[in-house]
């Protein structure tokens, strides 16, 4: 699957709040991976598969996939990650690597066998539309919106828009 997904800035916390899985992917790829994440979002939904996942750490979950023809990793947490938001972990800064600024369109292909099959029922297509559509920026950009996504009556609903387990 060919996902376009634009460059977007995050809050830098994968550096440091990712370094565990970093080395740990380092060592299963052969590839001393760079510290941080490049932070993409999608205009639409895509539900990866947990069990196809190369590696596992707590609700950290990681996927072998390619960017603009680069070998990378697509991270999410299964905590509350919005299905159309890609970490991506890889041996280069691909910021650089690409010559990538914020709004950046880029190609994330993702191999068939760990997109989540059966796909998403119509139930969580809906909801995702419902709390993402013409949002799906905001997840970085407004802490208000995350705190009315994780709020308890929001969060009975919203799950449905998220990476499952």
């Amino acid at each position: 699957m060919r996902l376009p997904a634009a460059v977007i800035r995050g809050r830098g916390w994968a550096s440091t709040d990712r370094a565990e899985e970093v080395a740990a992917l380092s060592a299963i790829e052969g590839v001393k991976f760079v510290d941080g994440s490049l932070n993409l979002i999608a205009g639409v939904p895509v539900w990866l598969a947990p069990d196809s996942a190369v590696y596992r750490n707590g609700s950290q979950v990681f996927w072998r996939a390619s960017l603009d023809g680069l070998s990378v990793m697509i991270g999410r947490w299964t905590s509350g990650c919005p299905a159309h938001v890609f970490e991506i972990f890889a041996g280069v800064r691909l910021r650089d690597a690409l010559n990538l600024q914020d709004g950046d369109i880029v190609n994330l292909d993702i191999p068939d066998e760990i997109v989540s099959s059966p796909g998403p029922s119509l139930r969580d297509r809906l909801i995702w539309n419902l709390f993402w559509k013409f949002r799906e920026r905001l997840i970085y950009r407004d802490g208000f919106y995350m705190t009315l996504m994780h709020n308890r009556t929001v969060r009975g609903y919203a799950w449905r828009s998220m990476q499952k387990e």
